[in-house]
């Protein structure tokens, strides 16, 4: 998959990678990150975060999260 390494700008920066799961025979992206980049409370104040893939500073994006968008986060494993 091209493009799936993003850096994370939230309160804090970290990295992240983009993957495509299966899910009710569609395959779905979603975005893999550790629990203190974005963590359920970010989800609950549907906050914006910014990210821009493969180091490139000048294709930054925008995803405001949502519990319709983002479904799993666990502080112990952070993830």
């Amino acid at each position: 998959m091209d493009n799936c390494v993003c850096r994370i700008y939230n309160n804090c920066e970290g990295t992240g990678f983009f993957t495509k799961i299966p899910y009710k025979s569609k395959l779905l992206p979603v975005l893999i990150t550790n629990n203190h980049v974005i963590n359920q409370n970010d989800i609950n104040n549907n906050i914006n975060i910014t990210f821009y893939i493969n180091n490139d500073k000048k294709n930054i994006k925008e995803i405001k999260l949502d519990n319709k968008r983002l479904k799993y986060t666990n502080k112990e494993l952070d993830i």
